[in-house]
Parts: structure tokens; C-alpha cells; sequence
């Protein structure tokens, strides 16, 4: 074998020894990622984000924003549909803007609630327990 084959060799060991430490720390990268996305220029939408969402009477019940919700925080209340504060992230994680929003037909339906304030953070903590809540 020449030496190159025997320091390649070597360098695949030892990251096949690493590999354990890298999986323990799956959490910390996690939280890493999230924090590297919340720094990105090319995601300032979230910047001023601090509310979850809120559906209003203006509601007619059309059901075009439950099935577009990615952490199933919508659901038929009473008489209109209504957001679970506790599983509603804004769509952080899944999409520039809150699906519901787009979808809803009639305008200003679905607004920020403001009994429900959140940071940017804590909506990104509450995306990653509800989505990833296995790796950490």
C-alpha cells in the first residue's frame, strides 16, 4: 500500500470513531442550525415575528387552512376553525410566510394573537420539539 492509501485509511477510522460523539451531540446540532437560519439575511421575515396566529369570526368555515397547516395546529372549534397557540409556529421551518394566511379567501381572517406573544426563538424551539423532538 502507498502511504496516501494508508493516511486515507487512517482518516476514514478515525471518523468512523467519531461518529458516536457527532450522534450524542445531534441536540447542540440542531439548536445550530436554527441559529445559523435566524442569522441567514435571506430569511428576514421572522425577524419582528412575536405571536402565534389567530383565526377571527370572519371565518366561514371553508376549510382551506386546516389541511395546509404543516404542524397541525388547526382545527374546527364551535362555530369556526381555531389555533392550537401551542402547536402554531407562523410555518417557521416550513415556509416564508404562514400557509394559513395565503390560503384563507377572505382577507384579515387570520391575524397575530396577541394573548399568545412568542419570540422568534421560542417559535423556533416549539418548531423543533413538535418536528425533531427524536433528535434531541
Amino acid at each position: 500500500m502507498m502511504l496516501a492509501d494508508l493516511l486515507f485509511m487512517g482518516l476514514v477510522q478515525q471518523d468512523l470513531d467519531n461518529a458516536p460523539n457527532r450522534i450524542r451531540h445531534s441536540e447542540e446540532l440542531v439548536k445550530n442550525s436554527v441559529k445559523a437560519y435566524n442569522a441567514s439575511p435571506f430569511f428576514p421575515r421572522y425577524r419582528d415575528c412575536d405571536m402565534a396566529l389567530l383565526i377571527t369570526k370572519k371565518c366561514i368555515n371553508c376549510d382551506m387552512c386546516e389541511p395546509e397547516c404543516p404542524n397541525q395546529a388547526i382545527s374546527m372549534g364551535a362555530d369556526i376553525y381555531q389555533i392550537d397557540a401551542d402547536r402554531c409556529t407562523e410555518c417557521i421551518g416550513h415556509y416564508e410566510t404562514p400557509t394559513c394566511q395565503k390560503v384563507c379567501p377572505i382577507p384579515n381572517t387570520i391575524i397575530t394573537d396577541p394573548a399568545h406573544q412568542e419570540s422568534e426563538e421560542q417559535l423556533w424551539d416549539k418548531f423543533v420539539l413538535l418536528h425533531h423532538a427524536d433528535k434531541i
